[in-house]
């Protein structure tokens, strides 16, 4: 894949948090599920508001998403994922290319496609936010995209013009396949490591994007558990020993998650949890009939917007089925002994969701 270019509006902050290209190239270059090597060609230098402000041109097949809602005059893109939807409830595209009037979007909003096809983010929390909203705006937009082809489809309103698209972003569609060279297997002597193997493993696999995802692992009576916010190819110093039961009191802040972890370690005889937003997983959940007991394959799928919490009906679906997918959310794999075999299973779930998507537009 050949990327574009890159720029940065800069604003008043220069001194520690002035921007480090070599740092934010690093994280431009990971943990997006189509990872360019982008190359940062210019400063922009300009002085807007307080935040951080940057804007990103789209390599291939988000430069060609963006495109189709273009052209289909979107307003506003309102995403269906859950976890976008938390951070970015709606992302502007907006026609309007002066940029006090962008900034003025973005500072509202956190985000705007403008008419060119570019992202802009603004944050005022460093270059790593600046990041992850990039990365939930591409997230939110391959998401989006798909589910929109495939509604269209399913009532009737499919276009040529909606195939020619489809035909310009599937020539982008890989098989989730598994990473050579990751140690897995048990090595309860030192389990921070098997958690970082693990977490180096889903992003090499492409099964989450960014930050979003998280791991654990118990042993006896404590859980070992990603940091809130945290890139899993990176879990250095960033994995927060739990008691099972009780209260949580760490300086690290737990995965938001960890409820949901504990509740199934309780429930089941699992030692192991991963939990990723596979692309297709997410995307097919959506389109999960209103039925009793939908299910993708044979694997079940549980509503996020309903009843009592994903700590709750995760953890009954990981003791009947071991693996549940959260509609919209992603998936949850369990194991034992090591992150071998939930691993393994998410790769398998993926690759049946996304074979499953095309079959349906046929």
């Amino acid at each position: 894949m050949t990327s574009e270019k890159y720029t940065t509006i800069m604003n008043d902050k220069t001194g520690s948090d002035k921007f480090d290209h070599l740092h934010l190239q690093r994280l431009l270059s990971r943990g997006l599920t189509f990872s360019p090597p982008v190359n940062i060609i210019r400063e922009a230098g300009e002085k807007h508001t307080g935040n951080n402000i940057s804007e990103f041109t789209l390599a291939e097949p988000y430069s060609t998403i963006s495109r189709y809602f273009l052209e289909m005059k979107y307003e506003e893109i309102i995403p269906v994922d859950s976890e976008s939807g938390i951070f970015l409830p709606r992302i502007p595209v907006s026609l309007r290319t002066g940029t006090d009037e962008l900034m003025k979007i973005v500072d509202k909003a956190g985000a705007v496609i403008p008419s060119d096809g570019h992202i802009i983010t603004g944050s005022s929390e460093g270059q790593e936010s600046l990041f992850t909203l990039f990365s939930i705006v591409c997230f939110s937009l391959f998401v989006k995209f798909f589910h929109t082809i495939l509604r269209r489809k399913s009532a009737g309103d499919i276009t040529v013009r909606d195939y020619d698209y489809l035909d310009l972003v599937r020539t982008y569609e890989h098989k989730y396949t598994p990473a050579p060279g990751e140690i897995l297997t048990a090595n309860r002597e030192n389990i921070p490591l098997m958690i970082k193997a693990a977490g180096r493993s889903m992003v090499s696999r492409k099964l989450v994007d960014s930050i979003f995802g998280n791991i654990s692992l118990r042993e006896g009576d404590y859980v070992y558990i990603s940091e809130s916010g945290s890139f899993l190819d990176d879990l250095k110093n960033r994995i927060v020993k739990l008691p099972l039961i009780g209260s949580v009191k760490s300086i690290l802040q737990p995965s938001s998650e960890l409820e949901v972890h504990r509740n199934i370690y309780k429930a089941t005889e699992k030692q192991t949890i991963i939990h990723g937003h596979p692309l297709f997983t997410v995307i097919l959940s959506l389109d999960s009939r209103t039925i009793d007991s939908p299910v993708l394959g044979e694997i079940p799928v549980v509503s996020t917007e309903s009843g009592s919490g994903l700590e709750y009906s995760v953890p009954e679906m990981i003791r009947r089925n071991g693996n549940v997918i959260a509609k919209g959310h992603g998936i949850f794999c369990s194991g034992n002994g090591d992150f071998e075999q939930s691993l393994n299973r998410m790769v398998e779930i993926e690759n049946y969701c996304r074979e499953e998507y095309f079959k349906r537009l046929i």
